[in-house]
């Protein structure tokens, strides 16, 4: 009986199943995040049906059920860390695209067009797309995906003088 409720071999190769598609995961495209997601969360639902009826859950999980649980327990939580550090990379990028901006003297009104030449490594993480501009305040502009930002928006002012830009790029 104890055999049928915990299987060591088959939590290891469960735990490293997982771990491999956790890894690919992070290892991946913000881009591609959903397609990424796929086999992470094939693996939890192929080994614990928690949406399947109740006799297809007790069927998956009589075969080494505490094996599969020890594997759900000591994965830590990554609720929001994934999507906090895109965002996180696209306020790099935004601050990037503002001084690449201010050395290069670019005009405010001229932002978007410049935005387009310099969306390859300086665009939306998640996209890949141009940032948005808003003219009026002369803000490039991010909606981050996590929520741990106290903010909705998160945006960067690009509003310099002509002395001020001399002076940041000499």
């Amino acid at each position: 009986m104890i055999a049928q409720l915990y299987a060591p071999q088959a939590t290891r190769n469960l735990a490293g199943q997982f771990w491999d598609a956790e890894l690919a995961l992070f290892d991946g495209d913000p881009r591609e995040m959903a397609a990424l997601g796929g086999p992470v969360e094939y693996i939890i639902d192929s080994n614990m049906p928690l949406n399947a009826t109740g006799t297809e859950m007790m069927r998956r999980m009589s075969y080494n059920v505490a094996g599969k649980m020890l594997v759900v327990v000591a994965t830590p939580s990554y609720n929001d860390y994934l999507t906090f550090q895109h965002d996180s990379e696209a306020l790099r990028r935004m601050l990037l695209l503002k001084i690449e901006a201010l050395k290069e003297r670019v005009e405010p009104q001229k932002m978007p067009a410049f935005f387009v030449r310099q969306r390859g490594a300086l665009g939306d993480p998640y996209t890949g797309e141009p940032f948005a501009w808003d003219e009026a305040s002369k803000e490039i502009r991010f909606v981050p995906k996590s929520k741990k930002w106290s903010k909705n928006v998160l945006a960067t002012v690009y509003a310099p003088s002509a002395d001020a830009a001399r002076k940041r790029t000499k």
